[in-house]
């Protein structure tokens, strides 16, 4: 879909600077297939780099990985194609931060980690102080950090 506004209307409709505007919409089991998205799911719940790219031109959606795509993923940045012939949406897996010690500043810690998009791990040997009860739905490994670490395998 593509939208363009003169500069009178452009601030009521969120563009401030007037201009045009593309969206990309995909119906499932349309124009993107489930098995497709499915797929998808699966490589992001795995932490695998993986690209959805839709064909702009015959609507065909497919994955790839980063073979090919180094610089995109690196950079994680989707966009289109040089040609514009298609849609390169990157799906990083996102960027984990392990907090050693589950100390009273790494509650707040956790919540802002999850506001900026990343994925908190918790090390602490103690229990008292690795709870569940004070990091609810959080991943919380109870050892120590040197062996916690080499177990994280960190990417």
């Amino acid at each position: 879909l593509e939208y363009g506004v003169s500069d009178d209307d452009a601030f009521a409709v969120g563009l401030a600077c007037g201009g045009r505007i593309r969206v990309l919409l995909d119906v499932v089991g349309g124009s993107l297939p489930a098995p497709v998205l499915a797929d998808l799911v699966s490589a992001r719940a795995a932490r695998r780099p993986v690209a959805l790219i839709s064909d702009l031109t015959g609507a065909t959606r497919r994955l790839a990985g980063p073979e090919g795509l180094e610089a995109r993923f690196r950079a994680d940045r989707s966009g289109l194609t040089d040609d514009a012939a298609a849609f390169v949406a990157i799906h990083n897996p996102p960027l984990r931060l392990v907090i050693v010690g589950a100390v009273h500043i790494a509650q707040p810690l956790v919540a802002m980690a999850r506001l900026a998009g990343h994925d908190p791990v918790i090390i602490d040997p103690r229990p008292a102080f690795g709870a569940a009860a004070r990091f609810p739905g959080e991943r919380i490994i109870d050892d120590w950090p040197d062996t916690a670490l080499a177990a994280l395998a960190p990417d």
